[in-house]
């Protein structure tokens, strides 16, 4: 069985921030590798696609910094989701007709994936190196395990090498990459347990709601939050309205 895992890098952001933002997750983060800090949440190794999206775009949102989630499937599908402010600007998949299970057709090149704003956001390498590493298709004339096609796209943006191959459940198992250890990284504040259906539906809405805005205070009386796209009121308070029931999040 090839590799499953899932993670995100953030430019420009701290330790401490990125741990208080995940404060309601199951989550490990590293310390800082120059500018980096690469966050390992449970939602990564659940490989939930949705969640994986929303939980980066707020991270982005919040921390004011770039974030990068990368997905590998079974070594046989790699995939990225790049946000600045909070918004997708670049994507990619290795694979897009991966899962198109039995088609006669050859399989898709490789889609998505914009070298110069990889370059660009990240200060390094250059585009035409960077559209090598992602035009190559998957297999023997190309990448075999796409572990391999993460490594050379984490090399080529001086990114932390870190990230590749690791999940929240290495740590888990007590698996540590070189040069990181128990005591250098730092662990949120786990929730409830992972394995309540409802628990993870009512996340993984609750996520989809998007960043508050400040400037526009929620309307509930008495609430000190601000507002999410298309309502009048906070995360909390439009998920109790929707839900018709308490929010189990406070964040």
């Amino acid at each position: 069985m090839g590799a499953f895992y899932g993670n995100i890098t953030l430019k420009g952001a701290s330790q401490a921030a990125v741990v208080q933002a995940l404060r309601c997750h199951r989550a490990i983060v590293t310390p800082n590798f120059g500018d980096y800090v690469v966050a390992f949440d449970s939602v990564c190794d659940e490989q939930d696609i949705d969640g994986i999206q929303a939980l980066t775009s707020r991270l982005s949102h919040e921390l004011g910094c770039p974030a990068l989630a990368i997905v590998v499937h079974d070594d046989d599908l790699f995939g990225y989701f790049l946000y600045e402010e909070g918004e997708l600007r670049d994507w990619y998949n290795s694979s897009p007709s991966y899962f198109d299970f039995g088609s006669a057709d050859e399989p898709a090149a490789p889609d998505g994936g914009n070298a110069e704003r990889l370059c660009a956001t990240f200060g390094a390498g250059r585009p035409e190196q960077l559209e090598h590493i992602l035009r190559q298709r998957p297999g023997k004339d190309g990448y075999v395990f796409e572990t391999e096609r993460h490594r050379d796209l984490v090399s080529a943006l001086s990114l932390p090498e870190c990230s590749v191959g690791v999940a929240f459940a290495s740590f888990e198992r007590d698996e540590y990459p070189d040069g990181l250890s128990r005591s250098s990284m730092m662990r949120a504040a786990d929730p409830p347990p992972v394995d309540d259906p409802q628990r993870r539906r009512d996340r993984q809405f609750y996520e989809q709601l998007g960043p508050e805005d400040l400037s526009r205070p929620c309307k509930k009386a008495g609430c000190q939050r601000g507002a999410i796209r298309n309502s009048v009121l906070c995360k909390r308070h439009h998920f109790e309205m929707i839900e018709r029931r308490d929010c189990p999040f406070e964040h």
